[in-house]
C-alpha cells in the first residue's frame, strides 16, 4: 500500500508541481550511534519566487480508513531534513547522484548548497469514504510556518481500498 501511496505522489509532483524525482525512500544517519532518518521522496523544482530550485523533502500517507493522526505524524521526518544543514543531511544523496545521475546531482547540490531550507510535502492518498476536511484541520494545529514550509497534496480516491488489495489482478 505505502509503495502504492509514493508512486502516486511522485507522479504528482512531476506532473502536477513540475518537479524531478531525485530520490525514493531517501534514509540517512545524522550522526554515529544516531537514529536513522529520512523522507519517502526528494524532489526539486522551482521555488516559485523566481530565486532559483528549492528542494522538497516529501512524506506520503496512504489510508483507506479514518486516521486523523496520519497527516500531523507525516511532517516529522520532512521536517528534520529541513531544519537541519541541507548539505550535510543530503551527503549521502549527493554522493550517490554524482555517479548515477550528474544532471540531478548539480541541481540538488546548487540548491542545498544555497542554504534555502527544503520544503515540506505531505502526500495524502486516501479512500474517498477515509477522508475528513478535519484531517487538515488537525495537520493546521500542530503546524508551525515559522518552523517548516509545508504543502499537502491531497488525492481521494473512491474504489482505493479494492485497489490496494488486489494490485496484481490481471486486468482481461
Amino acid at each position: 500500500m505505502g509503495k502504492f501511496g509514493e508512486m502516486l505522489h511522485a507522479g504528482m509532483l512531476v506532473e502536477f508541481h513540475g518537479m524531478t524525482v531525485a530520490s525514493q525512500k531517501y534514509r540517512y544517519n545524522p550522526a554515529p550511534n544516531a537514529p536513522v532518518h529520512g523522507a519517502d521522496l526528494i524532489a526539486i523544482g522551482a521555488a516559485g519566487d523566481g530565486s532559483g530550485e528549492r528542494i522538497a523533502c516529501a512524506e506520503t500517507k496512504l489510508r483507506t480508513v479514518r486516521d486523523g493522526r496520519a497527516l500531523a505524524g507525516a511532517r516529522a521526518e520532512p521536517a528534520r531534513i529541513g531544519s537541519q544543514d541541507l548539505p550535510a543531511a543530503l551527503a549521502s544523496e549527493l554522493e550517490r547522484l554524482r555517479e548515477g545521475d550528474p544532471g540531478i546531482f548539480v541541481r540538488l547540490a546548487v540548491a542545498a548548497l544555497a542554504r534555502k531550507n527544503a520544503r515540506c510535502r505531505i502526500g495524502a492518498v486516501f479512500e474517498e469514504s477515509a477522508w475528513s476536511d478535519s484531517h487538515l484541520d488537525r495537520l493546521d494545529r500542530v503546524h508551525s510556518p515559522a518552523e517548516l514550509d509545508m504543502a499537502a497534496d491531497v488525492v481521494k480516491i473512491g474504489a482505493l481500498r479494492a485497489l490496494v488489495r488486489e494490485p496484481n489482478k490481471r486486468v482481461k
